[in-house]
């Protein structure tokens, strides 16, 4: 302010000393005009830091505002980034106990008997247990399948959820609530490559290849398309 009133002093004397110089009147006369017209200059030099400091007011809250959107959105992805695993959990839960429907890629194991020229080939004496499949030989299959990955598993057409008993009962095995008769046929949706190369060459071929000594057959056969029904009674 102080600066402002000795600025405002000195476009006084100015104005004063310029009109007297030009003829318009002694200094006496001129200074009630140029005292109004330095009035009217403060006045407007006052209006305009006010509009300054409300600018710099506008300024300082929008940016609390944007501040405050880029809080929200942040918020806001957590959540559904949180959202989103709960349902993914809650999708892979159901899909392990079988409850609803799935669709997927995935692949197909098929275990069959050995063929009776293969047991006739064994000799006699050979105990013929040995040239079918049993529930370990099924139960093993469905774990390796579960262990590399494998979102849903149905065995002849009925789902298998982690915990169902596998069973022979006389020349059939039962899974779970169902009695099934061979051919095996094991589905299973997942990444259907790497569950394929999990049983022929990878972690788990050394079953397929013990199958293959008693003539038991495993094809095993990645595919782009599976519809695994969910259980009985299920959606």
């Amino acid at each position: 302010m102080r600066g402002r009133a000795q600025g405002a002093a000195l476009l006084l004397l100015a104005a004063a000393v310029t009109l007297t110089a030009a003829g318009l009147g002694s200094v006496d006369l001129a200074l009630p005009y140029i005292r109004s017209g330095m009035a009217r200059v403060m006045e407007a030099r006052d209006r305009l830091d006010a509009l300054e400091v409300e600018r710099q007011e506008l300024l300082d809250r929008r940016q609390e505002l944007l501040d405050a959107i880029d809080r929200s959105r942040s918020a806001h992805s957590v959540s559904l980034l949180k959202a989103g695993e709960i349902e993914s959990e809650i999708a892979r839960t159901a899909a392990w106990t079988g409850w609803v429907a799935c669709t997927g890629g995935g692949v197909r194991v098929t275990l069959t008997d050995a063929p009776d020229e293969v047991i006739r080939a064994a000799g006699p004496g050979t105990d013929p247990g040995r040239f079918i499949v049993h529930d370990r030989d099924l139960l093993r299959v469905m774990n390796a399948l579960w262990a590399s990955g494998a979102e849903a598993v149905a065995v002849n057409g009925e789902r298998y959820r982690v915990g169902d008993a596998v069973l022979c009962v006389g020349p059939s095995i039962r899974v779970g609530e169902h009695r099934l008769a061979p051919p095996y046929i094991v589905e299973a949706i997942g990444d259907g490559d790497a569950l394929a190369e999990s049983l022929t060459t990878g972690e788990y071929s050394a079953l397929y290849r013990e199958l293959a000594v008693f003539g038991i057959g495993m094809r095993v056969e990645p595919v782009s398309r599976l519809v695994l029904p969910g259980r009985k009674g299920a959606q």
